[in-house]
């Protein structure tokens, strides 16, 4: 899945290693990472950290709009069940709360 011309410009985070035996790299655009709820950085490290766990979770999870897996951006109110790609979540209309990263469908 393609995210926008304007986080191509965007940092690259990975090589994610999925477990002990992954030997496919995967990477993310950072601010893609940084809408997944379990990610977030650790200031002491100056990293991302659970990375992995949102890859895991997100790769179960089919888009509410283009229907791919990978979708890791949850609604942000509670009884709805939808998730987005970041790309997906902009083409469907969601609405965005950037100063905590949630996110709200139309």
């Amino acid at each position: 899945k393609r995210c926008y011309d304007a986080l191509d410009a965007d940092e690259w985070i990975g090589p994610i290693s999925l477990d002990g035996r992954d030997t496919k790299p995967r990477y993310a655009h950072q601010v893609c990472a940084l809408w997944c709820p379990e990610i977030y950085f650790d200031a002491r490290s100056e990293k991302l950290k659970r990375c992995a766990e949102a890859f895991k979770r997100a790769k179960q999870i089919a888009c509410s709009w283009c229907k791919n897996r990978g979708a890791a951006i949850g609604c942000g109110i509670e009884e709805c069940p939808r998730s987005y790609h970041l790309i997906c979540a902009h083409e469907a209309g969601c609405a965005f709360s950037q100063g905590d990263f949630m996110m709200a469908c139309p």
